[in-house]
């Protein structure tokens, strides 16, 4: 019988080619991923605020009480109502740090207007690290929320 194939394994060559082999492609990949994560981040928070309008448009007509959406340059959003002689905020939300707003805007649903939940309409510019990449409008006729993405 040969002792040869009785011996086998790996040498230590081949164990450090493969760990290197590894370690490249380790470092691709995870930045890659990164980018990855932080662009499904950003497209998942305009989805979000999107929802958050039509819920501010139905919340208005269900509770018969004005809903105010908030969206500030300072990076965060917020819907509010009326309590007594103040707001109360229903919702608060900070953009997330790769996002930024262009411009401020307020959108105010009515609930007894000429079309239910009817509002002042508005466009809103959001910029993903720098660049434009989404444009929120709120049509003031049917209320219909309209993500064009860029």
């Amino acid at each position: 019988m040969n002792n040869r194939w009785l011996c086998s394994g790996l040498t230590l060559m081949e164990l450090l080619l493969t760990l290197f082999v590894l370690s490249v492609l380790t470092a691709v990949v995870i930045p890659a991923a990164g980018n990855v994560i932080s662009t499904w981040e950003a497209r998942s928070f305009v989805l979000q605020l999107e929802a958050d309008i039509a819920y501010a448009q139905k919340r208005a007509m269900a509770t018969e009480q004005p809903v105010r959406l908030n969206v500030n340059r300072g990076g965060l959003y917020m819907l509010s109502e009326p309590d007594g002689v103040l707001r109360r905020t229903i919702k608060s939300v900070r953009f997330p740090d790769s996002l930024s707003v262009v411009n401020n805007l307020e959108v105010t649903f009515q609930p007894h207007a000429t079309f239910a939940g009817q509002s002042n309409g508005g466009t809103v510019y959001v910029k993903y690290k720098g660049q434009d990449y989404a444009e929120m409008r709120v049509s003031l006729l049917s209320n219909r929320t309209r993500v064009i993405w860029h």
